[in-house]
């Protein structure tokens, strides 16, 4: 190519920094010109690593800019220049030192030194609210665009959204921006300011872009449907802009906003106009909102419901809290708009999570309150609709099957929305309806890939149908990205756990760089070199984990640390009083078994499950399958064989159709259900088979040692060879931790 304007060749890439865009196979893509710098700047420094703080002070010519900004600027590169494979072509991420452009043969057809963009006099960052001082009296969305803007900034968020079928882009036309005051510094940043908007909105899969004046004339679209115009004007050493949005059918203004800055800032203030405004056609593409129609509230309640469905689509309860947190602000200021009421109730329940054991008393409150008010608004939509269902059903208003089917008929409705996708595929997981939550959960992956809560529930029902790779490969995969999932390596480490993998979860925990979800998961470590015979290490570690949230956790580690060590009895008194708390009310009860009271043990357990339901098929009776073998066994040993071998009936029955390992896998219950209900010959060959398909669980950090049951193995003629494999394997495992 001997086009004159080229600056840079990249493969098959043609660079244009001057006229910020690049090209391929003669399709031209725009770039906003800070994300054409950071282009740029890499080509120059290629094959050397060029650290976040080299590009801060160097292309954003601060030393103030965010880490978020940055990480934004190397996805917008890497989406255009197609660069997006799990392994990158071009730009790549070296941990903890920066990026590093790699590329042997870059042609640079030009004679402007390599250094221009480093003697360029950029303009400073500075923060949003300095930069945009709104002067427009439509208080409302000033308000909303200004938070988003300032969110899109912090946080560093792409928005990208759903594939929707047969959606078509919003047909735009930018007027000429004036200088009202027709002085020529005005004319000047009104003419960047309407190339700037031009090359972003052209680039923008939400926007077509007439670029002739002439709507019939232009061979892009046949007529724009809106126009975008206004102009600016110098006063007191700032830069003032009106922006205009005009319906071209009946030629009104269907809105106006002001914007300001100062003087010496005008690049940053032109930057900040163009991203509210694409920002603002993102969202109208994304929503299907009715631009002609929406009033002011309805514009700023759009625009914040768009922004809190993206925190939840991040997914972790920090995000959903921040998104809850925006609702209530903007459900205050308009207290009867629906769509903020009904996505503020179903931010409540995705925050909790729909299992009502799982409920927190008083968000259950707020949501039924929520709920309430919007009856009474005499309005309907599918959030509403999915948020009612699950509380009736969490409220034994309904049954489970009657809340799938109310959300279906949701669904043959709003067919797109990923989060009711996800709530009904999550009821189907609870209903015991595997195959049918696992097409749901792709299902809501294919609309929205990465989203967090159907990755979460997905890798969870993968490890529960024994796919236990497939999980894994999942939860890996989405960690690669986003790095601060605690509920994900949570989930990681519980399966590599169940798999008897305790060198490779204690390998995981370590190696996570965010040390407050390395903190969190230390109980696991812990629990893991007790798994692996190495009872002094994991003493050592519980007893080092500093506790001050709770005195009952307090007493709740001192139980713990003492039964590891096979003191129960002196456990007693401290296991009596962790019991108060939710997370382990059973470890009293269990203290008791393992000291031998094994009648005041049986009672304890028979009144702790009381009120749990003998029927295994749903997930929340499932997290009890431990305790209700425990009580099983009690029961068998204190004489109560009737009631044990009813109780056991209902476990043998969920555990036939279940796995050991995995998510909620049931370990050797079967086992002790056997030996509970006097069929040893049966015990011997469950257990055989549990150790055939990797069970290593022998040492048991809840019993301190195998369960009392398993005693009954012992004279067996093949109890050596079971403890002499147990005890191979776990060895290979204690050698493979020397070497990390």
């Amino acid at each position: 190519m001997t086009d004159p304007d080229v600056k840079y060749i990249l493969e098959d890439w043609h660079i244009y920094p001057d006229k910020s865009s690049i090209e391929r196979d003669n399709l031209i893509t725009h770039l906003e010109p800070k994300i054409m710098e950071v282009l740029v700047y890499l080509i120059i420094n290629a094959n050397r690593v060029v650290s976040r703080e080299e590009l801060t002070e160097k292309v954003w010519q601060t030393k103030f800019a965010s880490d978020e900004v940055i990480t934004r600027a190397i996805s917008v590169l890497r989406k255009k220049l197609c660069d997006t494979g799990r392994v990158h072509k071009f730009i790549k991420t070296i941990p903890k030192h920066g990026y590093i452009l790699e590329y042997d043969d870059i042609d640079i057809i030009s004679n402007v030194p390599t250094n221009e963009l480093e003697n360029t006099n950029q303009p400073s960052l500075s923060t949003v609210n300095k930069i945009n001082k709104i002067i427009s009296p439509i208080a409302a969305i000033i308000i909303a665009l200004v938070s988003i803007l300032v969110l899109i900034i912090v946080l560093g968020f792409e928005f990208t959204t759903a594939k929707v079928v047969n959606k078509q882009p919003i047909n735009l036309r930018i007027d000429e921006f004036d200088a009202f005051d027709n002085l020529p510094s005005s004319a000047m940043v009104a003419r960047v300011l309407s190339e700037q908007l031009i090359t972003t909105l052209s680039n923008s899969d939400a926007t077509n872009i007439n670029l002739n004046g002439d709507d019939a004339g232009s061979s892009k679209l046949t007529k724009a449907d809106f126009i975008i115009g206004g102009g600016v004007k110098e006063l007191n050493n700032e830069y003032k802009v009106n922006v205009h949005f005009i319906d071209t059918d009946t030629g009104n203004v269907l809105w106006s906003q002001s914007f300001a800055g100062p003087k010496g800032e005008w690049h940053q203030l032109v930057d900040n106009i163009s991203s509210t405004l694409d920002y603002f056609m993102s969202v109208a593409y994304a929503d299907n909102l009715e631009l002609s129609q929406l009033s002011l509230k309805n514009l700023q309640a759009a625009l914040l419901i768009h922004q809190a469905k993206e925190l939840r689509y991040i997914g972790s309860k920090d995000n959903i809290s921040v998104a809850i947190k925006m609702l209530e602000n903007a459900s205050v200021i308009y207290p009867n708009e629906f769509k903020v009421l009904s996505e503020l109730a179903l931010s409540y329940l995705l925050f909790d999570g729909i299992n009502s054991k799982t409920a927190n008393i008083e968000h259950n409150a707020i949501i039924t309150n929520l709920l309430d008010k919007l009856k009474l608004l005499n309005q309907q939509d599918s959030v509403y609709l999915s948020v009612e269902a699950v509380m009736n059903w969490r409220n034994k208003s309904i049954t489970l099957q009657q809340a799938i089917a109310e959300i279906e008929d949701v669904i043959a409705i709003d067919s797109n929305n990923v989060e009711i996708l996800t709530l009904l595929a999550n009821l189907y997981f609870i209903n015991g309806e595997k195959e049918q939550a696992n097409k749901l959960f792709n299902l809501a992956l294919n609309l929205k890939p990465n989203y967090y809560l159907a990755t979460l529930q997905l890798a969870k029902l993968h490890s529960s149908m024994q796919r236990n790779s497939q999980a894994i490969n999942l939860i890996e995969a989405y960690l690669v990205n986003y790095s601060q999932e605690f509920e994900l390596y949570q989930l990681l480490v519980e399966i590599e756990m169940s798999l008897g993998s305790f060198a490779r979860a204690i390998a995981i925990v370590n190696s996570i760089s965010d040390q407050v979800i390395s903190k969190q998961l230390q109980d696991y470590v812990a629990d893991s070199y007790y798994y692996l015979n190495l009872p002094q290490k994991s003493i050592e570690l519980h007893q080092a984990k500093e506790i001050t949230t709770s005195l009952t956790l307090t007493y709740k580690k001192q139980c713990e640390v003492l039964m590891l060590q096979g003191l129960n009895k002196q456990a007693n008194p401290a296991c009596k009083q962790a019991q108060r708390n939710s997370s382990s009310k059973f470890i009293y009860a269990r203290n008791l078994m393992l000291q031998g009271e094994y009648l005041d043990a049986k009672l304890h357990y028979g009144k702790l499950l009381a009120d749990i339901n003998d029927d295994f098929s749903a997930i929340d009776n499932q997290v009890y399958i431990t305790h209700k073998v425990d009580y099983v066994w009690l029961l068998a040993i204190t004489g109560d064989t009737t009631k044990a071998a009813k109780l056991a009936t209902s476990l043998q029955s969920y555990i036939k159709s279940n796995h050991r390992s995995g998510y909620l896998g049931y370990g050797i219950a079967d086992v002790i259900l056997s030996l509970s209900l006097g069929d040893k010959d049966n015990a011997v060959e469950q257990f055989t088979s549990a150790l055939n398909s990797g069970w290593l669980h022998w040492y048991d950090e809840l019993y301190a040692g195998p369960h009392p049951a398993i005693k009954q193995l012992e004279d067996n003629i093949n109890f050596p060879q079971w403890i002499n494999h147990i005890d191979h394997s776990l060895n290979l495992q204690r050698s493979a931790l020397k070497t990390l």
